[in-house]
């Protein structure tokens, strides 16, 4: 019976540190995502890891928020399958979703506003995010920086070329 005691003794504190180093590695890894996400998209970004599963990316005061539903969507898309590609834990990320914040404040006192998170489905990203990886490796054979890979596109002109591509109408005479 003194046995088992030490035993329990000794084992918890070893399996304690042991969750601690897994948790230490994964903060590393989640600060550095921050990073890379900052330096591809140029923007304040949040990121939270939820259970393993749920990866949350926020962008704060973003540009990104004011553009048009449809090309925010594309660019939620492309940090989505950005972080995917990036996290070393991704294999056990079932969902990324993410939300754009608004933060205004001082004196002590912060008002915030996010909107509902977009949610995609990681396996629904799976194919993108191994194009990109391919992509960045291919990258890393030629020499160039591992972060080259084009910036997220402007909005374009209103007056520019209509809807569904094409060249621009002529003036009216």
């Amino acid at each position: 019976m003194r046995l088992a005691s030490v035993l329990r003794r000794a084992l918890v504190p070893l399996l304690l540190a042991a969750a601690a180093c897994g948790t230490v590695e994964t903060i590393k890894d989640l600060q550095s995502l921050v990073g890379a996400l900052q330096e591809r998209f140029g923007e304040s970004v949040s990121v939270n890891l939820s259970n393993g599963r749920l990866l949350t990316l926020t962008f704060v005061n973003s540009r990104i928020a004011d553009l048009p539903g449809e090309e925010r969507t594309r660019i939620a898309r492309e940090a989505a399958v950005f972080a995917l590609a990036r996290f070393p834990g991704a294999a056990a990320v079932d969902r990324v979703e993410v939300a754009f914040q608004s933060m205004r404040g001082g004196a002590g006192v912060t008002v915030s506003r996010t909107e509902t998170p977009m949610s995609f489905r990681a396996a629904e990203l799976r194919a993108a995010v191994d194009s990109l990886r391919a992509a960045t490796d291919t990258t890393r054979a030629t020499g160039a920086p591992a972060s080259a890979m084009p910036a997220p596109a402007a909005p374009a002109p209103a007056d520019s070329a209509p809807p569904g591509g094409g060249a621009a109408p002529p003036p009216a005479p």
